[in-house]
């Protein structure tokens, strides 16, 4: 048996001045960090 299925993911992100609000479907993972350096990083390892 296949178990192995391949799915998209998408991610979306709000871009402001001073947060990015990150979405991730279809996992329902809704995040904000803040748009600077650390915030990114901190966006880049949750993704």
């Amino acid at each position: 048996m296949n178990t192995k299925t391949k799915q998209n993911v998408n991610v979306g992100i709000d871009t402001g001045k001073f947060q990015l609000d990150i979405y991730i479907r279809p996992f329902d993972i809704y995040f904000t960090v803040n748009n600077d350096e650390k915030g990114i990083k901190e966006a880049v390892k949750t993704i």
